[in-house]
This record gives structure tokens, C-alpha cells and sequence, in this order.
């Protein structure tokens, strides 16, 4: 079953076509993600999807609804949560404070304080950060901020994920944590729509994978079946590359 389906999207800025007839279906129960050379136009899908910006072309349909002309906070409260690749968490709250604001502000059924306390916590073993629920976020480390920004998002207790690049900056053990945090999420009811370069990740997590270049699918399929794909390794390495997609860091 379909719980994401996009249909020709197409979004310019200026002269730039960001986005260009882009169709994609995703899956209940998937972990799908988007690749491709930056860009792409991978975030400004992100965008398109969250209700940041405004599709010149195409529908948005989430859960058998159009969602197309729905505001961000609708699509929040109807189940799409996301994360940024720029973590702004709120710098005068403890970590557990941060969570309980998705908590209290993410539904559409107002929650009490005790509950959203209640709630927050067990996102925050979710997300393998109950240690730290005391904490200042102020001298969080990149891993910590990440996960963090991560449970955030759960916090609105979405039904689809979309995940901005949590790879990014970690080590290869915390990538490897992130990658088991995220099978965690997976496996406790929720969709999960990444966008990430670290190849190693991408193949351990996803489904499926879509590759994006110029704002246009250029290859859908496996992880294996698209990093042999000649148009996806054109895409990355240059028209002289052969052989595939190296599953790095």
C-alpha cells in the first residue's frame, strides 16, 4: 500500500528547474531513500513534501488524501515529521524539554504537561538519548544533536519519517548506531523517507532507493540494481566512470 505518492512535481526558482516531473510512490513499512550528486534536488522534494514550498506542478498525496495545498502544521498533524539538516534546537530547554515541545505542539489533541513528559521519555530511549533527557543541548556533540533532532521529529508521532541527511558528520560508529536507531523507528510502526550521501547507510537501511540528478528520477530499484545503473554512475563519477556506486563510509 502506498502511504506517500508523488505526481509530476515540479518546482522552479527562477530560471532553475530544482524539481522536474519527479514521481515516486513510498510504501507503509519502508525505508525508502533518495540519492544523487548535490543538487539534485533532493531537500527541495523534502520541502515540497513538508509544505515548505509550493509545487508549480503535480500532486502530493499522503495516506489516500490530497495533501497538495495542505499547510506544513496540517501535514504535521496528519502524520508527515521531518528533520533538518540544520539543527536548530531550542538552546535555553534541557534535551527532554526539546522533545516534550514536539510533545505538546505536534498534535492536533492537545496533550497535559504529565503526559507529554511521559511520552517524550520514551521517544528519547527510542532514540537512544534517555541519557541524556537532563542535559543542556549546549555543548551536545554533532551524534548527540543529530539524534536529538531526530526525536523531535518523533515526538509528533508521525506516521511517514522524512530524515535530512542524519549522516552526515558521524563517525563510522555512529553511523552504524544511527543506522540501528533507525531500524528501531522502522520497526515500531513508522515510514521512514531518507536523504543521505553515506552509501554505506543507505544500502544497510533502504528498501528501495530512487536517484535523483537535475531535479529528475534517473533509476528506482535496490540499492545493488541502481549502484551498477550506468546513467546513476554517469550521474556521480563522470561519463569515463564504469563499474558502480561504492558503498563508502
Amino acid at each position: 500500500m502506498s502511504l506517500l505518492v508523488l505526481e509530476d512535481l515540479m518546482k522552479a526558482f527562477g530560471g532553475l528547474q530544482a524539481v522536474g516531473g519527479l514521481s515516486l510512490n513510498v510504501h507503509a513499512g519502508e525505508i525508502f531513500a533518495m540519492i544523487g550528486p548535490n543538487g539534485a534536488g533532493k531537500s527541495t522534494t523534502f520541502n515540497l513534501i513538508s509544505g515548505l514550498f509550493a509545487p508549480d506542478h503535480g500532486r502530493i498525496v499522503f495516506d489516500g488524501k490530497d495533501i497538495t495545498g495542505a499547510k506544513p502544521h496540517e501535514r504535521a498533524h496528519s502524520g508527515i515529521g521531518r528533520t533538518f539538516q540544520l539543527m536548530q534546537p531550542f538552546h535555553d530547554m534541557s534535551v527532554l524539554e526539546n522533545v516534550m515541545v514536539g510533545e505538546l505542539f505536534g498534535h492536533v489533541v492537545p496533550k497535559t504537561l504529565e503526559a507529554a513528559r511521559r511520552d517524550a521519555e520514551s521517544v528519547c530511549a527510542l532514540t537512544g538519548i534517555d541519557h541524556l533527557a537532563d542535559r543542556d543541548v549546549t555543548g551536545l556533540g554533532v551524534a548527540d544533536l543529530k539524534r536529538l533532532e531526530v526525536a523531535r521529529a518523533l515526538a509528533t508521532h508521525p506516521r511517514l519519517l522524512l530524515l535530512d541527511e542524519v549522516m552526515a558528520g558521524l563517525t563510522p560508529t555512529e553511523a552504524r548506531q544511527a543506522v540501528a536507531s533507525i531500524r528501531r523507528v522502522r520497526d515500531s510502526g513508522v515510514t521512514v523517507l531518507l536523504i543521505d550521501h553515506v552509501m554505506g547507510s543507505v544500502r544497510d537501511l533502504a528498501d528501495r532507493v530512487a536517484v535523483l540528478n537535475f531535479g529528475k528520477k534517473i533509476a528506482e530499484g535496490s540499492f545493488e540494481e541502481v549502484a551498477h545503473d550506468p546513467g546513476v554512475i554517469e550521474a556521480y563519477l563522470g561519463e569515463e566512470a564504469d563499474g558502480e556506486i561504492k558503498p563508502g563510509g
